[in-house]
């Protein structure tokens, strides 16, 4: 599959309503999100790196985003999850590995929520 997208000014990928994986790409220097999935979408990720980015990986408005392996670096926030829109639900992230480098936040969850990693759940708090 091997894809690249760089230099992009926004979201390197972006999905609304989607069903879909996303198998060893490189995001490199996104002007926003590395990754942003939204609008009930079902997003699986394998062999990822996200290098540059506001926030690498971001679950919103009843989307769920499935990780199994991704690499961060050179970004604000790791991985967010939360809802924007009223007529959606709340988001959830798992990932099942990663590795982070320069990341200042790991990770940021709106209330109900839900991000599971490295055998621990959090859930954003009311």
């Amino acid at each position: 599959m091997d894809s690249e997208f760089k230099n992009t000014g926004n979201d390197c990928v972006d999905f609304s309503g989607s069903r879909i994986e996303i198998i060893s790409s490189n995001l490199k220097n996104c002007g926003d999100k590395g990754l942003s999935v939204g609008e009930e979408s079902y997003v699986l990720v394998d062999e990822v790196t996200v290098d540059g980015a506001t926030i690498c990986a971001a679950s919103k408005d009843l989307s769920y985003l499935k990780v199994e392996n991704i690499a961060l670096k050179n970004c604000n926030q790791g991985f967010a999850a939360y809802q924007k829109k009223q007529e959606y639900g709340v988001s959830s992230i798992f990932v099942r590995n990663f590795t982070e480098e320069n990341v200042k936040y790991l990770r940021t969850i709106a209330p109900r929520c839900t991000l599971e990693y490295k055998g621990q759940v959090f859930v954003g708090e009311e």
